[in-house]
């Protein structure tokens, strides 16, 4: 009895018709390797689309109050789709406690004792000019961070986050104030800290949000800022 026929299929019509190709195919097909390096890489000046983010958010946090601001408002401005937002930041939050911890960063910088003067008192002169350089080249950052996070209604866990990393600078501006004065006690230290953060917010509310910006018996806000720091300091 003859074997039933096998049936034949068109894909195996085509193996036995085109053997030498599934034979190059198998031997000398391009790897997976060598088909990524045909395709063109992304310039590695390519700007960061997470900076691009912070911005924007940044303008719209300085304008108004976070809280009225939506994630596709931010989204929009950025000009990006929300999920593209949310892949850098899993919530409105957590973008707010980003600027804040940049501005929290620089502050910090400012009053620092890197490569500064060993006097309290020109320690202290330098860092309230930087700062005040700062608010002038930085209008977006002070208003954010002194203005709209101290006012604003977008919930407790931001307000807390805010008060942490307001304790956290003021710690380390006494830090440095019992550094170059070890005579002066450490609560002292934390009180004069605190004026001098005070003076700082103070200071930026009254020049960024189109208030008198020279106040009495002063020629400029400057001046004023620089005559209070030595006062604080006992200079």
């Amino acid at each position: 009895m003859r074997p039933p026929a096998a049936k034949v299929t068109s894909v195996s019509r085509w193996v036995l018709r085109r053997p030498l190709t599934l034979y190059f195919w198998k031997h000398y097909a391009p790897t997976e390797s060598y088909i990524l390096k045909l395709q063109p890489a992304r310039p590695a000046h390519r700007p960061s689309r997470r900076s691009a983010l912070l911005a924007a958010a940044l303008e719209l946090f300085a304008a108004a109050d976070p809280s009225d601001v939506p994630m596709d408002v931010v989204a929009t401005h950025a000009k990006m789709t929300t999920a593209a937002v949310y892949y850098h930041f899993a919530s409105k939050t957590d973008l707010i406690e980003s600027l804040m911890s940049g501005v929290t960063d620089k502050l910090a910088e400012f009053f620092s004792l890197a490569s500064g003067p060993s006097d309290l008192g020109t320690w202290g002169l330098q860092s309230m000019r930087r700062a005040l350089v700062w608010m002038q080249t930085n209008p977006l950052e002070a208003k954010f961070f002194f203005v709209r996070l101290a006012t604003t209604h977008d919930g407790a866990e931001t307000l807390v986050q805010f008060r942490r990393d307001s304790a956290t600078l003021v710690e380390s501006i006494a830090d440095s104030i019992v550094l170059l004065d070890s005579s002066i006690d450490p609560l002292e230290a934390a009180i004069m800290a605190r004026a001098l953060m005070t003076l700082v917010s103070e200071t930026a509310k009254t020049t960024l949000t189109s208030r008198d910006a020279v106040p009495r018996n002063f020629r400029t806000y400057q001046e004023a800022a620089s005559i209070v720091t030595l006062r604080i300091l006992g200079r």
